[in-house]
Parts: structure tokens; C-alpha cells; sequence
């Protein structure tokens, strides 16, 4: 599998790469924006800022923002936490020709206006 090595895309292939038999199998997951047609439930991931090393062909760190939309708030809620779930602490881990050494869930659940 030849994926994209930016890091927002790769995360969104390991989304869908963990997502069977969770509570987000069947859930969206986009990049950057959500598409008109989309109804909650949806993953939202949008990039935070990220740095390529100076020695290596490799980002560090790369920050990826994911935002639930639910039916309802604990729908909302369930979604970010079986994400947080997936990815906390998760790695080193490969998919395809890119890899990911470390993630981690930096802040939590944020309320979003």
C-alpha cells in the first residue's frame, strides 16, 4: 500500500485501518473539512502544525486535531474517546511505506463552540 507520508493522511489511514469491529467502523473520517452531505456521525481531522527534522526525512512532531460530531453529545464524546483509545500511545506503528514512531493524546477532550 503506497500512502501519502503526510501525517494527516496517514492518520486517517489508520483510522480506517483500526476502525473494524469499533464504535467508528462505520463513521467518516475527513481531512481538512467536512463534505456537504455529511451528518454525524463524522471524525474531523485538521492539521495542527508539524516539523520536518533537520536530519531526517521526517516529521517531528506532526500535530493532527481531531474533532467528533455526534447525533448527540455522547455520541460525540464516545467517538473521540474510542479515537483517543486507537491512537494514545500507539507505536511504533507502519502502514503501507510510512511509519509513525509515537502518538499521543496531548489535551483531551476540548468543548468546541
Amino acid at each position: 500500500m503506497t500512502l501519502d507520508p503526510e501525517p494527516i493522511l496517514f492518520v486517517q489511514a489508520l483510522l480506517t485501518h483500526l476502525a473494524p469491529a469499533t464504535a467508528i467502523e462505520d463513521v467518516a473520517v475527513r481531512v481538512g473539512r467536512l463534505e456537504a452531505a455529511d451528518a454525524p456521525p463524522v471524525i474531523l481531522l485538521e492539521n495542527s502544525g508539524d516539523l520536518r527534522s533537520r536530519n531526517l526525512p521526517v516529521f517531528f512532531p506532526a500535530r493532527v486535531s481531531v474533532t467528533a460530531y455526534g447525533r448527540t453529545e455522547d455520541e460525540a464524546t464516545l467517538i473521540y474517546r474510542v479515537v483517543s483509545n486507537l491512537l494514545h500511545k500507539r507505536g511504533p506503528t507502519r502502514l503501507g511505506d510510512v511509519a509513525m514512531w509515537r502518538a499521543f493524546d496531548e489535551t483531551g477532550m476540548q468543548p468546541r463552540e
